[in-house]
């Protein structure tokens, strides 16, 4: 009998992954403004390298085993042990790895001080260990409240608690590492009391080849995933240096900030998707009603991102950061195709097609070292347009196995993407126009950014609202819809599709 999957329960996770994401998404953008001003952008630089090799050793310290968990059909006990075990120990030996190898990375990098601040940050594998299985555990219920409640804590403990007040004492760099330490601390203590389960330590497991075998594949899907994300900060650090790799970060990081939309789209997608993988119908309404919603509330963004970027940069991180305004416009292109990509891979692996992903992903990478192993020989400006390439490579393996498994057309899936451009032209148009005439009138930046914000996203919303068919169209009217019956009535009024139609 084909699997099925709890409408409201769904809609309920989706619910709160997105107010956990939003207020992260939120609360992160303010501190990083602050810490942003206050540090400048070196210590971020040292900070993306040595979290460039921390965020590597992540995807081995999950050996894939927290998917297998979520994926899996029907989960025991001994599997719940033999991936708290496995997660436990490697977690132990990745840290153990990071502090023995920081010198070479050092030299690698050509700075001396990235040596302490990685053997520091190595800490982190097994703190966060301790979490990885509840986490897991809660993903597969349904039960995104406990995971965003956890996620937002430990986010403002970590660096509201500790990384500003370090920062503001002129701790440099070391107020972004006991910051991330401090969340998480904070993240596994939540976790585990929301989703207790033995810590006793065992690697008998009967079905740990089936484990194994998911989890290997969700390993090599995430290593060539991170080779994509992550070498062009390895190409620039090495070969222009860490200011350079610091304001490429600050600016990747801005233009990913909406990207918080589709990762709480992806929370819920894997584990939905997990139970209702037989069902095509599901998953095809599905892909298409989140693509849909996705392009019409995040493309205006990244137009408003793009075409005003000396007013972003200017006015949300000061002066010091204007090396940063040639970065932010080809990542605010690039940033949409990296969206679309988060709908498409999450449904792959509910599907248990996790092979399909990994495919396109091994492909991509390559094209990724060599892309950006060139572009760093000219200028970090030239590594940021290299990323639009790549990005958009990827975009098209990925959605082509995504439609192909679930029977949908180029030209279905094509016309879905066309609508949400007309908003997106609206505000560039809108974007472009205001901030010019504004410019004129020597307001002080953030008040610029601000008013050049609200002007371009009123004429969005007025057409979104009056004209949802138009820049929506079937599939994200339906998605919209079911996102509704999930909201309060009060939030739910204020969205622009009125009558009931079953989805």
């Amino acid at each position: 009998m084909p699997a099925t999957v709890d409408t409201s329960k769904a809609l309920t996770a989706l619910k709160w992954s997105y107010v956990g994401m939003a207020a992260r998404s939120g609360s992160g953008l303010l501190i990083g403004i602050v810490l942003a001003r206050l540090l400048g952008p070196k210590p971020f630089g040292i900070a993306a390298i040595a979290t460039l090799v921390i965020g590597f050793c992540n995807l081995l310290a999950d050996f894939g085993f927290g998917s297998a968990v979520v994926q899996k059909s029907l989960l025991l006990d001994e599997d719940i042990r033999f991936s708290f075990t496995a997660q436990l120990g490697a977690g132990c030996v990745l840290a153990l790895i990071c502090i023995l190898l920081a010198p070479a990375l050092a030299v690698a990098f050509r700075s001396e001080e990235i040596t302490p601040v990685v053997r520091t940050l190595a800490l982190v594998f097994p703190i966060q260990a301790l979490g990885q299985t509840a986490c897991s555990i809660l993903r597969r219920n349904l039960q995104f409240r406990p995971i965003q409640t956890a996620q937002v804590a430990s986010y403002l403990a970590g660096y509201l608690g500790l990384g500003i007040p370090l920062a503001y004492l002129q701790f440099g760099v070391w107020a972004l590492v006991f910051a991330q330490l401090g969340q998480a601390a904070v993240n596994s203590v939540l976790l585990f009391r929301a989703a207790p389960h033995s810590l006793s330590v065992s690697l008998r497991c009967r079905d740990r080849a089936a484990i194994t075998k998911f989890g290997t594949n969700v390993i090599c899907t995430n290593i060539v995933n991170w080779a994509i994300l992550n070498l062009d900060n390895a190409f620039i650090g090495r070969a222009l240096g860490t200011v350079q790799l610091g304001l490429y970060s600050r600016a990747y990081n801005l233009a990913a900030t909406p990207f918080a939309m589709v990762c709480g789209l992806q929370q819920v997608l894997f584990p939905a998707s997990s139970r209702a993988q037989d069902n095509l119908g599901v998953l095809r309404r599905a892909y298409l009603g989140a693509t849909a919603l996705v392009a019409t509330s995040m493309l205006p963004l990244f137009a408003i991102v793009g075409i005003a970027a000396p007013t972003v940069i200017i006015g949300l991180y000061g002066s010091k950061w204007a090396g940063a305004i040639v970065l932010l416009r080809p990542l605010a292109i690039a940033m949409p195709l990296y969206l679309l990509v988060g709908i498409g891979g999450p449904l792959l692996w509910g599907m248990g097609k996790v092979q399909y992903e990994l495919r396109a992903q091994g492909v991509t990478s390559v094209l990724a070292i060599a892309a950006y192993g060139i572009a760093a020989r000219h200028s970090t400006a030239a590594v940021a347009w290299s990323v639009v390439l790549v990005y958009l490579f990827r975009f098209a393996l990925v959605t082509r196995y995504a439609l192909r498994l679930l029977e949908v057309r180029w030209a279905d899936f094509l016309g879905t993407l066309l609508r949400p451009l007309l908003p997106c032209a609206v505000a560039g148009f809108v974007t472009y126009a205001a901030d010019a005439a504004l410019g004129r009138l020597g307001l002080p930046m953030p008040v610029r950014l601000f008013a050049v914000t609200v002007i371009a996203l009123l004429p969005v919303a007025a057409l979104v609202f009056l004209r949802p068919a138009m820049t929506l169209g079937r599939d994200g009217i339906a998605g919209l819809q079911a996102l509704k019956r999930s909201l309060p009535p009060s939030v739910s009024r204020l969205l622009p599709v009125r009558q009931t139609v079953s989805v």
